[in-house]
This record gives C-alpha cells, structure tokens and sequence, in this order.
C-alpha cells in the first residue's frame, strides 16, 4: 500500500520518502514511522521584502488570500474603465488569469485559495451600469464550477477549507443567506431570525464563520458546527477562522460603542486593540491594519501573544502559516 503524510504545517518538513510504500500482511497492523523536523510558526517581525505581483493588464490588481504553498488569489481590473476586473492566481511570479471565458460580458472575483490550489469567488453578468446575476464558483487546475443557488439564481463565495468545503452567501429569492456547499450540495445556513446572513470563512474541521441579523436587525458574529448556530454576541465588521477554532474579527465586544479587534477562542473574547483585523493563520497570529489618517498611509501591524507589532506601510489582507503576508 501507498502511504501519504499529508496536511504537515508549512513551518515542517518530513524526512524520508513521502510517499512511501509499506507491505501490509492479511491480518496484521504494520507500523511506519516518519520522522518531522519543524521550524518557528508564522512571521518574524520584519523587516519584510515587497514583491510586485504585477497585474493581468498593467494597470490595477488586488490580493486577497494566501495559501502555504505561497500561491495568491485576488482580483486585477477595476469597475468603469477599459480593464475589466478579473479573477487571478499568482505563484512563483507567474499571474494567471482565471476569470469567466466570456471576458466582455463577465466580470469576476478571486476570494479565497486553499492548500490544493482550488480557488473561489464569483461572476457577475454585466448589464450596462449594474451587475447582473453574480454566481459563486470553483476553480481547479483551469476547470471552472458554477455552484448554483438557494433557488435565487445568485450566490458568492469567499471561503473554502482543504476538504473543499466552499462558504459563501446566496439569494433565496426573498433574502440572502449563508450556505455551504460540497460536492454539488448547497446548503441554507439560515439565519438569527432576520433577513440575512453571510459565511466568511471556513476552516478544516468544518466550523465556520460569519455574520447575521437578528430580529432586531443588529448584525451578530455568528459560528456554524455540525449543524448549529451559535450567536456569539458581537456587533460585527468582520472575521476569519484558522484551524485550531480560533476566531478573529473586527467588532463591538462587550457592549462597547467603540469597535476593535478581538480573538474568540473556546467561549472567551480577548479585546486586540484599535486595529482592523484582515486574517488569522494556524499559529495565532492575526493580521491588521491601523487606518491612515488625513491622508496618511495605512499601518500594518502584526498580533502576537499580546504584543502588537508595526511591520510597515503596506496594505494587507492575509497571512499564511509561513509567515508570508
């Protein structure tokens, strides 16, 4: 039999074939032994080195997410003007376009990227000065999947896990609701009991993340596992999950008027500070932004263990559990 080690963290390597086979007798339990040498989790704290991932056509291009394998997704192009927005992947200083064939009456996205290279995102027809009927879609090794819809004929992704679990949001014709989808299944997360809801995240063991009103209309944060929603409570601006559960978001967390930065882990808020949180990786650590101010470049800045560190004047949007951001 093949035996495969697969899912070792980004910080790791593995001695040894991996791959590797092992002859198994009828009846018995055949031990094999890999040997992991690992090194520091995530990001130091600089100094770092920009690279230019360029554009698809010269002009405007945005990251979104990073994978540990250092492959990017995001978007290039912008909205009324002769570069249509497209859908990328970057790696190894190659940008690939993946946006819908129909380059002239399509416009797309790039949300999210997992450690296998599958990439989400969405289409939006275009009619004129509205987009038109969005639709959530797969992307894998130039294979495209449209996901379909709770029945409104729209939808949009913008996560999905190393299973291939995909989260978005979808009309179902009345609203728009959280849903996960695998293997061409969709399914309604539904809601707090108001009219809308919205995943954004989804990590390896199928928690997810999100937002959603209440019947008083107030967005909460909101988890999703095995079937459950749980309220958590929190006025929310936004949140990102890694696999250990850990949640991190930007919100108002006690009650408080004024909104922040904060990790949720095992029931417990721990208050950031006055930052934007933008993503989390497996190591705990959480990236942010402060805000420019009259005109002032925005500040990145790097949560770890209490300490919140400045690492330059470059907007961010993820990091990897390489450290790369």
């Amino acid at each position: 039999h093949t035996i495969l080690l697969n899912d070792v963290a980004a910080n790791c390597s593995i001695e040894g074939q991996n791959p590797r086979d092992v002859e198994v007798v009828a009846g018995q339990t055949v031990p094999t032994t890999y040997a992991i040498e690992c090194g520091p989790c995530g990001a130091g704290h600089g100094p770092y080195q920009a690279i230019d991932l360029g554009s698809l056509q010269g002009g405007v291009s945005r990251a979104r997410r990073i994978n540990n394998r250092g492959q990017v997704v995001g978007t290039s192009g912008a909205i009324y003007s002769d570069e249509w927005p497209r859908a990328f992947v970057w790696q190894n200083g190659v940008m690939t376009d993946i946006g819908h064939p129909d380059s002239v009456n399509y416009l797309s996205y790039g949300a999210d990227i997992n450690n296998h290279g599958q990439v989400v995102g969405g289409d939006y027809e275009w009619a004129g000065a509205n987009s038109c009927c969005n639709q959530a879609f797969l992307w894998e090794d130039g294979v495209r999947l449209w996901l379909g819809s709770l029945g409104g004929g729209r939808s949009e992704a913008y996560g999905i896990n190393d299973n291939g679990q995909v989260v978005g949001w979808s009309y179902t014709g009345q609203e728009w609701h959280a849903f996960s989808w695998r293997d061409g299944l969709m399914v309604d997360l539904g809601t707090l009991g108001g009219d809308y809801s919205r995943a954004f995240a989804v990590n390896s063991r199928g928690q997810i993340v999100g937002g959603s009103k209440t019947p008083s209309g107030a967005v909460h944060l909101v988890l999703w596992e095995a079937g459950m929603m749980t309220d958590l409570g929190v006025a929310l601006g936004a949140a990102f999950i890694n696999d250990a559960g850990q949640i991190a978001g930007y919100g108002r967390v006690g009650g408080s008027d004024q909104y922040s930065s904060f990790i949720w882990e095992d029931g417990v808020f721990t208050d950031l500070g006055s930052f934007i949180a933008t993503g989390i990786n497996n190591c705990g650590q959480v990236l942010g932004f402060r805000p420019g101010i009259d005109g002032a470049e925005h500040q990145t800045v790097l949560w770890e263990d209490g300490v919140v560190t400045d690492v330059g004047t470059i907007g961010t949007t993820d990091i990897n559990d390489a450290g790369q951001i």
